[in-house]
This record gives structure tokens, C-alpha cells and sequence, in this order.
């Protein structure tokens, strides 16, 4: 893909042959009439960049399906779901390879539903969580009128998963799972990514902002921020990033011990960035001092070079939580301590673009969180691009508000 750069670059080394030809000569040499230079060729902006790199991504990630629907013959219905979620979203939806890949992959989807609304697999629930909420984000996505009887099932399965009163949960005893949601049905246990991934397909899903989910959310979403005038744990710092669960953080030697004995767990790029679009979601407006907390740590910490205090790992799903959570948040720059202001979706697109393998899909060599399959990272980046794509085009992302005014 060529860059401004790499037409400056061109347009000069242009220049510099016609000089050499026709304006070295000896001197006293006849003069000759000298040709006029090409028009130089409009450089393609990060909207016409964007286009470029989603239209290569959806290519590959359609090429790559099977006649049963799955991708890559990954025998997984989450990462089908995905991939659809992906395709469905992006400018190419209705080409005629790109249109036939999704309906192929809702029907695959559509036949692991359960009698209970959940969408799982023939070994059990252990993933319930993430093959529902990803699947109600693709049909939501496709067509959510269409699938509004698949859709309203699961939603209703989803709101059995996280931890509350009806699963005997209680928010001062339970601090270290109250209001999140688990991987299945079992109790006792919580995390982030789970959590905002439940909280985007309640979402999508049209749950209504007054259901008390959201409210019951806030309760742990306060407790995976390191920041202790909000969160009760009693294990908090206080730069305002998010954490994988109240007990536990991804970083690498993460538990940091204070001199007074207690644990605290470091904060890191892509939870904060979850932490942030969760309190959107649940109703907090840009003036809460916790959501300022969180956009405070993202300022302090933005780049798209790697997942902040994790490196290269999560990268791509890094991505496209950090596309989503500021196409929420409803603003098109940012501006870093530095006084820099960086036009987050133009950064990342240009990021994609130079990451996209020439086939067009994008895969992560450092193999955590099975980002190292193609189809997993390429779904996450054609997603961002999605969601950059809109941003660019000054919306404030799909079916979202901007901050003030949720």
C-alpha cells in the first residue's frame, strides 16, 4: 500500500531524474524546451486508506470459509461469529463473496442454539458466555430485525450469567465477582473481558438502559479500577486503568505488594479501554470522575504500537476493544501529555496498513490468546477498521452517542 510518504517520495526522486536529464547540460549547451512534470497524484487521506485495508481484510477473512460455514476450518463457533460480526459491518457486506460467506455463517450459527437461548457447542458450556455474546453481536449485525426472535432468546440467557441476586451473589461479600460475568453459568468467579463482552451484546442487543444489569455492572467495573476513592476492594492503586478482575491482572510480575502489605494488581492497555466503554455503556457520562480516571490513563498511555504494559500480546484484540471504546466515547482526537493531538482512527488505520500481511490478513507472532490464527487476528482488525471507518467518516461509531450524551 502506498503511503504519502512513498509518494513524496516518488514525486521527488521524479523531480531529480527530469533535473538530471534536462537541466545538467554543459554550460553554453542550446537550450531545451523542458517537458512539464506530471500532475502529482492526490495522496490518499486515512478514509481512502481505511477502504483500501478493509477491502483487502474482507477478501481474505471471506476466501477463508468453508462450505459449512466455519473459517479456516477452526472447529470453533465463536471465532465464526467473529469473523461474520466482521464481515457484516464492513463497506463489502453486500458484495456477492462477502454476502454469501455471512449467510453461510449465520446458518452455521443459527444451529447451535439451545432450548435455553444460549448459543454452545457438543462439549458443554464452557464458553457460553463468548459464543453467546459474539453471536448475538453478529446477527445484530447482520440483520437485527430479521433475528430478533434468535437475538431476544440469548439476550434473556445472557442476563442468567452474571453474578447477583439471582445467583445468590451479594455485593459487599462478594467483591471479587459481583455485577461481572463468568465464561458459563457457574458462580464464584468474574472477569473484565467476559464482562465487556457480555455488556457489548446486551448492548447490540437493545437491553434498556434502566435494567438493572448495568447498575449491578458498575458495582464491578469500580473494583477493576485502580482507582481507591471508587473501588472498596481494598487492593487498588490509583492511576485510573482497569485490570483484568478485581484479583488479578494479565502483566507480567503484576501483583505489587505497598509497603503497608497490600496487593495491587498494574493496570494495562486493553482493560482500560474495556473499563472505559462498560461505564459508557452503563450510563456514566465523560464529567464522571471515573470515567475521566479511566481516559486519563488512556491519554497518558496511547499508542497503537502495542498493547500498554503488555507489549505484543492481546494486540489485535487490543485494537479493536481501543476502536470501539473511543468510537464510543465520541471524540476524533486525543491529545497526549506531550501536547501532541493524535487523530486516533487515522493512527490506527495507518498501523493496520502496515501490519496487513500481502494476502491481506494480519496475524500476531507473539502467541497469546490465540492471536498467532489468522482468522482471529484478521476478524479483530477488520472490526477496528470497521469501527475507524466511521469514526473517519465523523460518526461517533456504530449505534453509539458520543460520551455527554449518554
Amino acid at each position: 500500500m502506498w503511503t504519502t510518504g512513498n509518494r513524496l517520495l516518488l514525486a521527488v526522486v521524479g523531480f531529480l531524474l527530469v533535473f538530471l536529464a534536462f537541466g545538467c547540460g554543459k554550460q553554453g549547451a542550446p537550450d531545451i524546451e523542458k517537458p512539464a512534470l506530471p500532475p502529482a497524484a492526490p495522496a490518499a487521506g486515512p478514509l481512502e486508506d481505511a477502504k483500501a485495508t478493509l477491502q483487502k481484510g474482507t477478501s481474505w477473512l471471506a476466501a477463508q470459509q468453508g462450505e459449512d460455514g466455519s473459517f479456516a476450518k477452526v472447529d470453533e463457533i465463536g471465532v465464526t461469529a467473529l469473523a461474520v460480526a466482521a464481515l457484516a459491518r464492513s463497506p463489502q457486506a453486500n458484495q456477492p463473496a462477502v454476502r454469501t460467506a455471512i449467510e453461510r455463517g449465520v446458518k452455521l450459527l443459527l444451529g447451535h442454539q439451545r432450548e435455553d437461548g444460549a448459543f454452545t457447542m457438543k462439549e458443554g458450556p464452557a464458553l457460553d458466555n463468548y459464543r453467546t455474546a459474539l453471536t448475538i453481536l453478529a446477527l445484530s449485525a447482520v440483520d437485527r430485525q430479521t433475528h430478533a426472535e434468535q437475538i431476544q432468546r440469548a439476550r434473556d440467557f445472557l442476563l442468567t450469567l452474571q453474578s447477583g441476586p439471582d445467583s445468590g451473589a451479594d455485593p459487599d461479600r462478594d467483591k471479587d465477582f459481583y455485577g461481572g460475568f463468568n465464561y458459563q453459568a457457574e458462580k464464584g468467579r468474574a472477569d473484565l473481558s467476559n464482562t465487556q463482552l457480555a455488556l457489548d451484546a446486551l448492548k447490540a442487543a437493545g437491553l434498556p438502559p434502566d435494567n438493572p444489569v448495568w447498575e449491578r455492572a458498575v458495582v464491578f467495573l469500580n473494583r477493576c479500577q485502580n482507582r481507591s476513592e471508587s473501588n472498596d476492594s481494598g487492593r487498588s492503586g490509583n492511576d485510573g486503568g482497569g485490570i483484568y478482575a478485581p484479583i488479578e491482572t494479565k502483566v507480567k510480575d503484576g501483583a505489587i505488594t505497598l509497603p503497608d502489605g497490600t496487593m495491587v494488581y498494574r493496570s494495562y492497555g486493553s482493560m482500560t479501554y474495556a473499563l472505559l466503554k462498560c461505564f459508557l455503556y452503563a450510563g456514566l457520562t465523560a464529567d464522571d470522575p471515573r470515567v475521566q480516571a479511566a481516559y486519563e490513563w488512556i491519554r497518558k498511555n496511547y499508542t497503537v504500537d502495542e498493547n500498554p504494559n503488555l507489549g505484543q500480546e492481546g494486540l489485535y484484540y487490543y485494537y479493536s476493544t481501543m476502536a470501539t471504546t473511543l468510537g464510543v466515547y465520541g471524540k476524533p482526537t486525543l491529545t497526549t501529555p506531550d501536547g501532541q493531538e493524535h487523530n486516533w482512527a487515522a493512527d490506527l488505520v495507518k498501523k493496520l496498513a502496515e501490519l496487513q500481511s500481502e494476502d491481506g490478513s494480519w496475524v500476531n507472532l507473539t502467541d497469546r490468546w490465540m492471536e498467532s490464527i489468522p482468522v482471529l487476528a484478521t476478524s479483530y482488525s477488520v472490526l477496528a477498521l470497521d469501527d475507524c471507518l466511521e469514526a473517519l467518516k465523523g460518526s461517533a461509531g456504530p449505534g453509539a452517542e458520543p460520551a455527554e450524551g449518554l
